[in-house]
């Protein structure tokens, strides 16, 4: 089930709904109310998603140094030999 999706979040709405102020106190209409809160969740979203890839590419990165220590010990190894 997808975070947007699920019961928690759906109450976490309603709450928030419920507390922004009436008609006649709100100076933002409550589709622009709605739709700042919509681009709020898909930006935690992303910001998630950029969190992991960065978590990822650090990984990569240090799987690749790793590598080409490897690489440079076996070019030495063969050069000793030779």
């Amino acid at each position: 089930m997808s975070p947007e999706c699920s019961p928690t979040t759906s109450k976490k709405k309603t709450e928030d709904l419920n507390d922004l102020p009436s008609a006649s106190q709100r100076s933002v209409p409550l589709a622009v109310a709605e739709a700042l809160e919509h681009i709020l969740e898909q930006l935690n979203v992303l910001t998630q998603t950029v969190s992991i890839l960065e978590q990822r590419l650090t990984l990569t990165e240090d799987k690749l140094k790793d590598c080409l220590e490897n690489q440079q010990k076996l070019f030495s190894v063969v050069q000793q030999k030779s």
